[in-house]
């Protein structure tokens, strides 16, 4: 499924970002072992799905590195219901690292 609403013109390393976004949140709305099932099955789907990516387009984890704080900055403005705090934090850890 594609999710089209926002679709621009843009840096295709900021896919990647928000694509990593995605994959690394899946889990925070589940408990006990569907959260430790989602959050492994989207770890290794998005492991692969980069490793693929890397091999079309060389030096994508360093633009991937540059993108975290703007998505994650982004995606917590969109404000999606149940992830909003441990997106923060997720938000300040990437500052800090940037900073």
């Amino acid at each position: 499924v594609i999710d089209w609403h926002d679709a621009s013109r843009g840096n295709p390393a900021a896919d990647v970002a928000r694509t990593w976004l995605l994959l690394r949140t899946a889990h925070w709305q589940y408990r006990g072992v569907q959260r430790l099932a989602i959050g492994l099955t989207a770890w290794w789907v998005f492991r692969r799905y980069l490793e693929a990516y890397e091999e079309l387009v060389p030096g994508t984890r360093e633009e991937l590195y540059r993108w975290r704080l703007p998505v994650a900055a982004a995606r917590l403005s969109e404000g999606v219901a149940g992830v909003e705090g441990p997106l923060a934090e997720l938000a300040e850890r990437l500052a800090r690292l940037a900073g």
